[in-house]
């Protein structure tokens, strides 16, 4: 996981807050990465479910990061809720 061991809990508490709203109605797509990715996956199996857990870094120009999504998403009018608390911070 390449999130801080401090971070996992920081990320996980409002990530479960915001999926909680969906209730039922949720479907969740992730690559299963290491780190936010897999706390992203396991609140969504939890739920029965488009929420990212982003730091905000711009696209890297490689294609296929969260920050395209995340482009990719609004610049088609969709809403995009971001979880990164205060706080959180990755390895390296």
């Amino acid at each position: 996981m390449d999130l801080t061991d401090e971070t996992v809990p920081l990320v996980r508490a409002p990530l479960r807050e915001l999926l909680a709203e969906y209730g039922d109605d949720l479907t969740g797509v992730s690559c299963i990465a290491a780190g936010a990715d897999s706390l992203f996956a396991e609140e969504v199996t939890a739920m029965g479910g488009l929420v990212v857990v982003w730091d905000g870094t711009p696209p890297s120009g490689k294609g296929g990061g969260t920050a395209d999504t995340v482009e990719q998403a609004r610049q088609a009018g969709l809403p995009v809720d971001v979880v990164w608390p205060t706080g959180a911070a990755r390895h390296g």
